[in-house]
């Protein structure tokens, strides 16, 4: 996206949504993971629609960083 804005000056904008396109790409083909707060495990194979796991929150984590 940084570089789309960087851009914009020379593309008029057209650049915004063509790099929003690809964000959007990558964003789907990224696999979908969980992490583990108190020992940092990574777990796969979740679908993205799960809703009984909440999104991991780096602020939660620094606090769980004195155990590992």
């Amino acid at each position: 996206m940084l570089a789309g804005i960087v851009l914009v000056p020379w593309t008029y904008g057209l650049s915004l949504p063509v790099f929003a396109g690809v964000d959007w790409l990558l964003h789907k083909r990224v696999p979908f993971i969980l992490n583990c707060y108190r020992c940092g495990c990574e777990f796969h194979g979740f679908d993205s629609e799960h809703s009984r796991f909440k999104p991991f929150l780096h602020h939660i984590g620094l606090k769980y960083d004195k155990y590992r």
